[in-house]
C-alpha cells in the first residue's frame, strides 16, 4: 500500500483529495442520495455545505490566522471564505462522480500534446455526447498552463466534467455543463484544495466554446455582485471572489480549450476503453491484474482502491502511434506541430444538420518544411440542429 504522503503525488486528483474534508462530506452526500448520478442536487445541500462544512473549514483555519499580524486576519480570512465557498459547488461535482463509479479517463501524452496542438474553432457544446454525465480527464502536469502560486506556480493536471439538468421554468429541462480543474505544484505534488470552477447555461452551450468561457466568467462575477448592499462584509466578500476568479481564469482559459477538445475526442470514440490499473499502481497489483480472466477483476479492482490506486481508462494509445511514427521519420531534425482545429461540418438533408470534425495537428519538419505525418479526419457526431 502507498505510504500516506505518497498519496499527494498521484498522477489523479481523485485519490490525492479522497481523504480532504471536502472530498468526504461530498461522497457522503452521494451515499444519502443528496447528490444523484445525473447531477440532481437535494434543495437542502447547498445550505448544509454552508452551515457545516464551510463553518468547520474556517474554525480550522483560526489557528492559522492568529499566527499572523492583525492588520493581515481580516483580508486572509475573507480570502480563505472566498475559496471556501468554491463548496457550494464542488462538493455536487464530487458527489456526483462518486454516483457515476469514479471514472477516470487518462489521456496518453501522446493524445493530450495533440490536443494541446489542436483550436476549438467554431465548435460549441451543442448536441454533445459524453460516456458519463461526470468524470475525471486526467492530461497530466501541463508546463505552459499554470498561474503563480506562493513562490512558484501551480499547473493544471486535469479536469472533472459533469452534465447536470438546468430547469427551465416551464417544466422542462436542458444541460447544464460543469467543469473544475485539479493542479499540482511545480514538484508534482497536489494542490490539494480543488482548483477553478466554471459551469455553462444551456444558453452558453450554444456559443462557440471560447466564447461561452467568456461569458461564463462574466455571469459568474455578476452573480458575486448581486446582494452585496447587504453590508461591508458582503461588498467584501463578493471583491475576494471576484479576485480569485480573475486569478483563475488566467489557467482556465488555457486549460478549458484542452478539456473542451478532450470531451469532443472522447466523442469520437466507437467504443469505450477498456479499464486497466492507473500509472502508478505497484508492479505486483498490474501484474495480478493481468493474470487475471476479465470476468473476475472486479475482485482485484476492488484491492486495487483499497491500496490506494485507480483503475483506468487509457485513452489515445492511435494517436501515440501516429506520433511516434512521424517522428522517427524526421531523422534527429527538430520538428514542430501544424495545428490542427475542430470545425462544425454540415450534412444531412439540404446539409442543414452540423457534426464536429477534428482536422488533426501534423507534425513537420521545421527545417524542411515538410509534413512528415498525415493523420487525417475525424468525424466526430456532433450537434444535430439546422442553421
Amino acid at each position: 500500500m502507498p505510504e500516506i504522503d505518497s498519496i499527494a503525488w498521484s498522477p489523479y486528483a481523485p485519490l490525492r483529495w479522497r481523504d480532504e474534508l471536502w472530498w468526504t462530506y461530498g461522497r457522503l452526500a452521494a451515499k444519502e442520495g443528496l447528490v444523484t448520478a445525473t447531477g440532481q442536487i437535494a434543495s437542502t445541500l447547498p445550505e448544509m455545505i454552508q452551515g457545516n462544512l464551510i463553518a468547520a473549514m474556517m474554525a480550522g483555519g483560526r489557528g492559522y490566522l492568529e499566527t499572523l499580524p492583525a492588520d493581515d486576519r481580516g483580508h486572509i480570512a475573507g480570502q480563505m471564505l472566498a475559496k471556501f465557498m468554491e463548496m457550494r459547488h464542488w462538493v455536487p461535482l464530487v458527489g456526483q462522480y462518486e454516483a457515476n463509479g469514479r471514472q477516470i479517463f487518462d489521456l496518453h501524452d501522446a493524445l493530450s500534446e495533440a490536443l494541446l496542438h489542436t483550436d476549438v474553432g467554431d465548435c460549441s457544446m451543442e448536441g454533445l455526447s459524453l460516456p458519463y454525465d461526470c468524470f475525471f480527464l486526467a492530461f497530466g502536469k501541463q508546463a505552459e498552463i499554470r498561474v503563480p502560486w506562493e513562490d512558484d506556480f501551480e499547473y493544471a493536471d486535469g479536469a472533472f466534467v459533469a452534465v447536470t439538468p438546468w430547469d427551465c421554468g416551464d417544466g422542462t429541462y436542458k444541460r447544464r455543463y460543469k467543469i473544475g480543474l485539479s493542479t499540482v505544484k511545480k514538484d508534482g505534488s497536489g494542490v490539494m484544495m480543488p482548483g477553478y470552477f466554471l459551469d455553462f447555461t444551456p444558453d452558453e452551450a450554444l456559443m462557440p466554446v471560447q466564447q461561452a468561457i467568456d461569458v461564463a466568467i462574466s455571469r459568474r462575477k455578476a452573480a458575486f455582485l448581486e446582494g452585496t448592499n447587504a453590508g461591508p462584509q458582503d461588498h467584501a466578500l463578493a471583491s475576494h471572489r471576484i479576485a480569485d476568479l480573475e486569478d483563475g481564469a488566467i489557467l482556465a482559459r488555457k486549460a478549458l480549450l484542452l478539456v473542451f477538445n478532450a470531451m469532443f475526442y472522447l466523442e469520437s470514440l466507437h467504443e469505450l476503453p477498456s479499464e486497466s490499473p492507473g500509472r502508478d499502481t505497484s508492479s505486483s497489483l498490474s501484474a495480478k491484474w493481468s493474470a487475471s480472466a476479465p470476468a473476475k477483476r472486479h475482485k482485484v479492482k476492488s484491492e486495487l482502491t483499497a491500496n490506494g490506486y485507480a483503475v483506468v481508462r487509457l485513452v489515445g494509445a492511435e494517436v501515440a502511434g501516429d506520433a511516434a511514427a512521424a517522428k522517427s521519420r524526421t531523422d534527429g531534425v527538430r520538428t514542430h506541430w501544424r495545428r490542427g482545429f475542430f470545425r462544425m461540418q454540415a450534412h444531412g438533408p439540404a446539409m442543414t444538420l452540423r457534426k464536429r470534425l477534428w482536422v488533426r495537428p501534423t507534425v513537420v519538419n521545421a527545417s524542411k518544411d515538410s509534413v512528415v505525418d498525415t493523420p487525417g479526419h475525424i468525424y466526430i457526431p456532433g450537434g444535430n440542429s439546422a442553421h
